[in-house]
């Protein structure tokens, strides 16, 4: 840690201020060694070269440059982050090496590191479109889509032709709507989430997974038309993607085209055996199927999906409706309440929970869990009232925080997170806002219920 300190003195005297960025990718091993690539011998003759111009000549910016293009093209972090740490130092008055410093770290996904190293370059560099890129990428990193939204809007007005951006933005739109529970009143992000992804579509190097997120939004928007397509397209790209093909066979559904979609479950089956969500779908179709042993299959492919994913709550509450409608009523029994643990604001596991209970003449227990439904149903009318409220008074900070608080309760974090955050926006400091991101403590992925 010596050496590390006696390299990072003349940076920290200088007063860059990427030197506690720098220090921390050093120390938390980013980097990967220089042992662990294969190089053509041509490759080392040229880094070899360049490595002894730039300690022949250390203050030459071009040969640094040289250099880096070098190490970029074989992978060597390690001497690729020795190399931007110099050119900070070198280049104070140019943004490229804080923003490729900032790139290494995102792409090792060092988010909170990356966050502070575009921070820093939109503050020295606010006009460049590069460096707020890199910071709406890194807040989508970090799956605070609200947040990469208002930045990524920001690039774009310093760089309205760049479609790369579109492409973000629009993506960032769609994963902000996929937090909320309700998010098929999101029309207007929806739309503008579908034209940006459009716009970005010819131009997009990742094209499969542009086709996929085109393919989810028009599923919400219900152009089921549209969602064949684009899906149709995204698993030609991308043909080793499960959700591609659930989302395929919902749209098929959607059309009305079951037997299609039923095509597309089972062949999707064959190569990911352990799909849970797609022995799910099957189950439905089965379910409704109208043929003499649907109930048996579908009862057979929920029970496979629960126990692939025994924690997912929908899949549960189907378990559980097939096993009622099978007379099974201990297996019932079982998944409603598990289902009633794993989503604790829907009413539905206790309606069914009352229904199983009266066959097995547990009428006080019947009772009680008919009780506790319509307690719950109550506060999800109180809820839905609150989000439809809240669309037409986007700046109601009193719904807004009625929204955050209860999304807390029910465990939803991330979609809580966001009104939080919108209060914050309209008025900073608010201590109700504060103390509820306090609250909520880290999020590790989008949480829908």
């Amino acid at each position: 840690m010596g050496a590390l300190r006696q390299r990072m003195r003349p940076l920290i005297v200088a007063g860059a201020a990427i030197t506690v960025v720098t220090a921390l990718v050093i120390r938390q091993n980013l980097t990967k060694p220089t042992s662990g690539l294969v190089l053509t011998s041509a490759q080392i003759t040229a880094i070899e070269a360049a490595t002894a111009a730039v300690k022949a000549n250390p203050s030459d910016t071009s040969a640094h440059w040289k250099l880096v293009g070098l190490l970029q093209a074989v992978g060597n972090e390690a001497a690729l982050a020795t190399e931007y740490i110099t050119l900070i130092r070198l280049e104070p008055e140019k943004p490229d090496a804080i923003i490729g410093m900032g790139e290494l770290l995102l792409k090792n996904q060092r988010y909170d590191e990356a966050h502070d190293a575009f921070t820093q370059a939109t503050a020295k560099f606010p006009t460049s479109p590069m460096a707020w890129n890199g910071l709406g990428a890194t807040l989508y990193g970090q799956k605070k889509y609200r947040q990469a939204v208002a930045t990524i809007r920001t690039a774009i007005t310093l760089s309205p032709t760049n479609t790369e951006l579109h492409g973000v933005l629009g993506s960032a739109l769609m994963e902000q709507v996929m937090q909320f529970p309700d998010r098929g009143s999101y029309k207007r992000e929806l739309a503008e989430a579908r034209l940006l992804l459009e716009k970005h579509l010819p131009t997009a190097s990742q094209r499969g997974e542009v086709l996929y997120r085109l393919g989810r939004i028009t599923n919400i928007q219900r152009d089921n038309k549209a969602a064949v397509d684009y899906l149709t397209r995204a698993q030609e790209e991308l043909p080793d993607k499960p959700a591609i093909a659930f989302s395929l066979a919902t749209a098929y559904i959607g059309q009305g085209r079951r037997d299609e979609g039923r095509r597309v479950v089972e062949s999707a089956l064959v190569q990911f055996p352990d799909e849970a969500a797609l022995h799910d779908l099957l189950g439905q179709l089965h379910q409704r199927s109208g043929v003499p042993s649907g109930m048996k299959d579908a009862q057979a492919s929920f029970s496979r999906a629960i126990a692939l994913k025994p924690n997912v709550g929908s899949y549960q509450e189907r378990y559980g409706v097939a096993c009622l409608r099978a007379n099974d009523l201990a297996s019932a029994t079982a998944a409603f309440i598990a289902a009633s643990k794993l989503s604790p604001h829907k009413a539905f596991p206790y309606q069914q929970l009352a229904v199983v209970f009266n066959r097995q003449g547990r009428v006080q227990d019947a009772r009680d869990a008919s009780k506790i439904a319509q307690d719950i149903a109550h506060d999800e009318n109180l809820l839905k009232q609150a989000q439809n409220l809240s669309m037409v008074q986007p700046k109601n900070i009193g719904l807004l925080l009625v929204l955050g608080d209860r999304y807390r309760d029910l465990g939803l974090k991330a979609p809580a997170r966001l009104q939080y955050e919108r209060i914050l926006e309209l008025k900073p400091g608010h201590p109700e806002a504060t103390k509820g991101l306090q609250l909520l403590g880290p999020i590790d992925e989008p949480q829908t219920p």
